[in-house]
């Protein structure tokens, strides 16, 4: 019905892990506080095809995120949300 799902995997570890990067190239690294950290990020995935499949009338495409640049917003949430 045109609903279209999509789903990304980044790995926070092991020989495929998602590569962080910033807009000017630095290498950011996997931390705990990272998740908190990124809230309000504008996120580019780098992504690859890793495979499609189908069941009976529904199909779908597995992708995982490669790597990405991630720039930090200097937004402030409150804690409540």
């Amino acid at each position: 019905n045109g609903v279209l799902l999509v789903k990304i995997k980044c790995n926070m570890q092991g020989q495929l892990t998602t590569r962080l990067w910033t807009p000017t190239g630095e290498k950011l690294p996997w931390t705990k506080e990272l998740g908190n950290d990124m809230r309000g990020a504008m996120v580019r995935p780098v992504i690859a095809v890793a495979k499609i499949w189908s069941s009976g009338a529904m199909w779908g495409l597995t992708v995982e995120c490669r790597k990405a640049i991630v720039e930090m917003a200097d937004v402030e949430f409150p804690d409540d949300l």
